[in-house]
């Protein structure tokens, strides 16, 4: 594999660091991509160049656990890279103002202290990604149309603009994605963006070394499907009893709404569509602010 322009890539993120310059890189494509792929040879060629061995088990957040987000970032060494597996769940426009977005947005200042290379990996279109994310803490963003190679943009600077230009990529025809798999199609990607001052490269790469993938396997299911222990489970039904009934009396209140009504209105939405309970409260809000 022909890794001289990612290690060029690494290079830049490196002179970036020394400066003293933040590197937050957004990896984007449909499910099965590469964007995994992608920063895992991106993580191994940077920690390669920093003498320090790509670690799997501490260098990358498979989950959207804000318990693991913490470990993970507590303990990352200074300069050193982590890959947000499930980033898309972090930094999704749609959850700008909660809560837990809020937390997280605070402790990314972290990243900065410790000069941190930070890979989210995110199943989604860039521009659902957090205004203020898009526009002045991603620096570079991986767009990987097809396995094997990725687009790779950043920001420009002009007194009136901020961030990657996205809009003037509506100019790009689109093509169907079965034409992905035509041989050339690189080519065809590079030729399209190049006229645009946010493009950088396209940069090539291949499979997880098969060892390797069977280790991130491993360590993602055990992250994910993680039992927590019988008193944090405790405390995570206390917590949730609370914030439930907070919701409805809520929702009760600021939509003149008999909670016995909310109650019902929830459990249908639960029945329909069997969500997280925080995506069945978007919908249950949503409808409410509709209907008056």
């Amino acid at each position: 594999m022909n890794l001289k322009k990612m290690r060029e890539f690494v290079k830049l993120l490196q002179k970036r660091k020394d400066k003293d310059y933040d590197n937050i890189i957004v990896a984007t494509g449909i499910k099965g991509s590469g964007k995994s792929t992608f920063l895992y040879h991106l993580g191994n060629e940077y920690m390669k160049q920093l003498g320090r061995k790509f670690d799997l088990q501490n260098s990358v957040v498979y989950s959207d656990s804000f318990d693991e987000v913490f470990d993970k970032i507590n303990k990352a060494k200074d300069g050193d890279y982590l890959w947000f597996d499930e980033g898309g769940r972090l930094i999704l426009g749609e959850d700008w103002n909660s809560t837990r977005s809020k937390r997280l947005k605070k402790m990314f200042s972290e990243i900065r202290t410790k000069h941190l290379c930070i890979g989210f990996a995110m199943p989604f279109s860039f521009t659902r990604i957090d205004k203020k994310y898009r526009e002045s803490l991603i620096n570079f963003w991986a767009w990987i149309p097809r396995r094997g190679f990725s687009l790779i943009f950043e920001p420009v600077i002009h007194p009136t603009y901020s961030g990657f230009m996205e809009e003037y990529f509506n100019k790009i025809k689109s093509i169907p994605w079965s034409k992905t798999l035509n041989e050339n199609i690189e080519n065809f990607f590079y030729n399209s963006f190049k006229k645009f001052s946010s493009f950088l490269d396209v940069l090539s790469f291949t499979e997880i070394p098969k060892d390797k993938f069977k280790e991130y396997l491993r360590l993602r299911d055990e992250a994910v499907y993680k039992l927590p222990d019988d008193d944090t489970m405790q405390e995570k039904l206390r917590f949730s009893d609370k914030a439930f009934i907070k919701l409805v009396e809520t929702l009760s209140q600021d939509k003149n709404k008999s909670i016995s009504q909310v109650l019902k209105d929830i459990s249908q939405s639960i029945d329909a569509n069997p969500e997280s309970l925080r995506a069945t409260y978007y919908n249950i809000k949503k409808r409410y602010e509709a209907e008056v």
